[in-house]
C-alpha cells in the first residue's frame, strides 16, 4: 500500500523510466483519487505528487516522453 507522498512519487518515476527504457512515447497513467488516499495522503496531495513528477520525469527526459494522468472517479459509490 502506498502510505507517503515519497513513496508515490518514487512510484511514478520508476513507472515513468521504465516506459522510456522500453521505447515508450507517449503515456497514459491512470488512477482513481480515492484509491491514493492514506494515512498521510489526501486525494488532492496524491494528484498533485503524480502530476508534478511527470513534469519533473518529462524534462528529466529529455522530453522523450509525453505522460498524461487519467483520473477514474466512480460516482455510483458514495465517499
Amino acid at each position: 500500500m502506498i502510505e507517503t507522498a515519497d513513496q508515490l512519487r518514487r512510484i511514478t518515476r520508476e513507472l515513468i523510466e521504465d516506459l522510456v527504457q522500453d521505447g515508450v512515447v507517449y503515456a497514459e497513467i491512470r488512477t482513481t483519487p480515492r484509491e491514493l488516499v492514506g494515512e498521510h495522503l489526501t486525494e488532492k496531495e496524491g494528484i498533485d505528487v503524480i502530476l508534478d513528477e511527470i513534469k519533473q520525469s518529462e524534462q528529466r527526459m529529455g522530453n522523450r516522453i509525453i505522460v498524461r494522468l487519467l483520473l477514474s472517479i466512480n460516482r455510483s459509490e458514495s465517499a
